[in-house]
């Protein structure tokens, strides 16, 4: 089985200058991970995930500076998080996307689409066509549906 027998085709995608409070909203209310960001093409051009919303602190959003002290093993304090993080209603899509995002090809083989969600530990992978143009999405629930449908009895 290939990416493409399991890809959901109607993507939820957003613009590099939607403001990030709109891409909030796209995931609580659809019940999404994430949102691949294209330009006017649909070219895949990176994506927000729940993981960009991770950091919050006095009711602002924060993020590098909060990464960068995870990597460090240790939680940073309200006070460390810099200006030039906080999330303000201005905020786009483009200042908090995560750029070169990884993606699949829709001929990819189920089992290799597998190793990349476990070896990279993501929830949601967009699939793009050779150009990088957006077909699809991809999801860890996506792979646990198809394999519900296996039949895994041995045959004697």
């Amino acid at each position: 089985m290939k990416v493409k027998d399991i890809m959901c085709e109607k993507v939820i995608s957003v613009r590099p200058d939607m403001n990030i409070s709109e891409v909030a909203k796209l995931l609580v209310e659809n019940k999404i991970h994430g949102v691949p960001v294209v330009d006017e093409d649909k070219k895949i051009v990176g994506i927000v995930t729940e993981t960009n919303f991770f950091a919050k602190a006095d009711d602002k959003w924060y993020l590098s500076q909060f990464i960068n002290s995870v990597k460090e093993n240790k939680l940073p304090d309200v006070g460390d998080l810099k200006e030039k993080d906080e999330l303000g209603k201005e905020t786009t899509v483009k200042d908090f996307m995560t750029e070169g995002c990884v993606t699949v090809d829709p001929e990819m083989e189920a089992d290799e689409l597998f190793e990349v969600f476990r070896k990279r530990g993501f929830h949601t992978i967009p699939v793009a066509d050779a150009e990088g143009i957006l077909c699809g999405i991809v999801s860890v629930a996506d792979l646990i549906a198809m394999s519900a449908k296996k039949d895994y009895t041995k045959e004697d």
